[in-house]
C-alpha cells in the first residue's frame, strides 16, 4: 500500500491493493486484483468566482474521499482453436467536501494564515446550491453547486477466438458498460453495488474476420 501524510492542513492517503491468480484447471486461468484508497485533502481545488466588486475568489474546501475497485479477468480454453477471454471491473468513488475557505495569502509560513474559513454566517445553502456573503451584509457574493459525488461504473467484455481454418480467425466481442452518479457524498458500497446494479447499461457487439490466402 501507499500512504502520504501532511499534519499541518490534516491531509492524507492511505491505499491497500491486491491481486492473485489461478490457474483452475488445465484450460483455465483466473485473475482477481482488488484495491481501496482513503484520503483526504485540506485544500481541494472547488471553483473561481467573482463577486460583485470584480474580486477573483479561489474556493478550496476539504474533501474525504473513498474509492473502491475489483478487477477479474478468465481465459478458458475450450480447444486449441477456441478459447474465451473475460474482463470485468466495478468501480466505486465518493467524495464529500466540508470546511469551504478562500485563498487570502496562499505564500504565508504558517498554514492556517493562507486561507479565510468560512463560518455558518458567510456560507449557506439551498438547494444544493451554496451562497457566500463574506461580510455578511445580506448581499450575496457569489454562489456555487455543491460539489459532492458517488460515481459507480462497471466496464466488461467478453472475447470469443475461434481458428476456424489454420491462420484465419473470427473474433467475437461482447463489450458492456453502466455507469450512475448521485451528489451526496456518501460512501455505502452494499448500496452503490447495488444502484449499478439497477442501472441500465450500453451493450456493444462487434466481429472480426481474419482470412489468411496463403498456401
Amino acid at each position: 500500500g501507499n500512504v502520504w501524510q501532511q499534519p499541518a492542513s490534516d491531509s492524507y492517503s492511505y491505499s491497500v491493493s491486491a491481486a492473485a491468480n489461478l490457474q483452475a484447471a488445465s484450460n483455465l486461468r483466473v485473475g482477481l486484483g482488488t484495491f481501496y484508497a482513503v484520503a483526504q485533502n485540506d485544500s481541494q481545488y472547488v471553483t473561481e468566482a467573482t463577486d460583485p466588486n470584480g474580486t477573483l475568489h479561489y474556493l478550496l474546501a476539504h474533501i474525504a474521499q473513498d474509492t473502491v475497485g475489483l478487477t477479474v479477468r478468465a481465459d478458458y480454453t475450450v480447444t486449441p482453436k477456441l478459447s474465451l477471454q473475460v474482463y470485468a471491473q466495478p468501480f466505486v468513488a465518493a467524495g464529500a467536501y466540508t470546511r469551504y475557505k478562500d485563498v487570502d495569502t496562499p505564500m504565508a509560513p504558517r498554514y492556517a494564515d493562507r486561507f479565510h474559513l468560512y463560518g455558518a454566517g458567510e456560507i449557506s445553502e439551498t438547494a444544493g446550491v451554496l451562497t457566500v456573503d463574506r461580510n455578511q451584509d445580506g448581499v450575496p457574493d457569489f454562489s456555487f453547486e455543491r460539489p459532492d459525488f458517488s460515481v459507480r461504473e462497471l466496464r466488461s467484455n467478453v472475447v470469443v477466438r475461434w481458428e476456424y481454418r489454420p491462420g484465419s480467425t473470427l473474433f467475437l466481442v461482447w463489450s458492456h458498460g453502466r455507469e450512475s452518479s448521485a451528489g451526496d457524498g456518501a460512501f455505502r458500497l452494499g448500496h452503490d453495488l447495488t444502484e449499478l446494479g439497477r442501472t441500465s447499461g450500453e451493450h456493444v457487439f462487434l466481429a472480426k474476420l481474419n482470412y489468411w490466402f496463403g498456401t
